[in-house]
């Protein structure tokens, strides 16, 4: 029998379960790291803490120097730029290999959208890789369409 997406709107259903992203309507309060599928947009959300000795890059960014402002997207923004980028890319599908021009990634493509809770009500947005990336550029004139294969 098929679940009912409905009983994941409350946020104690939300945290720590890989769920289709329709199934999220926000962010709740709590919510330290959010992970982004980009293959079929599946999305899942962490409230662990992120400790120095097991995430040095990720705790030096988060805790070091102020963060360019390019790289923070409000909680608010999150869910409505993330069900764009799903829309642009070929919507509803089982899997795409997404990547923008303006993205360059170690993987070479972006995998995974990796966003962490920096300070107030902002995320840093990262890639799976957790280096930030600049999420205003990701939009449909820079899309990488002919290596997007959605389907």
């Amino acid at each position: 029998m098929k679940e009912d997406p409905v009983k994941y709107i409350k946020p104690e259903f939300k945290i720590g379960e890989w769920l289709p992203i329709e199934y999220f309507q926000y962010i709740p309060n709590g919510v330290n790291a959010i992970h982004c599928d980009t293959r079929d947009f599946h999305m899942i959300m962490r409230n662990y803490k992120i400790e120095k000795d097991q995430y040095k890059d990720l705790y030096r960014l988060l805790h070091g120097a102020k963060i360019n402002e390019c790289f923070l997207i409000k909680r608010s923004e999150i869910m409505s730029w993330l069900k764009n980028i799903e829309e642009i890319s070929g919507g509803k599908c089982k899997w795409r290999c997404l990547n923008f021009y303006t993205i360059k990634t170690k993987l070479g493509w972006l995998k995974y959208i990796r966003m962490y809770h920096y300070k107030d009500d902002y995320f840093v947005v990262c890639d799976g890789y957790a280096e930030p990336i600049d999420w205003r550029t990701m939009n449909e004139e820079t899309l990488e369409k002919e290596y997007l294969n959605a389907h």
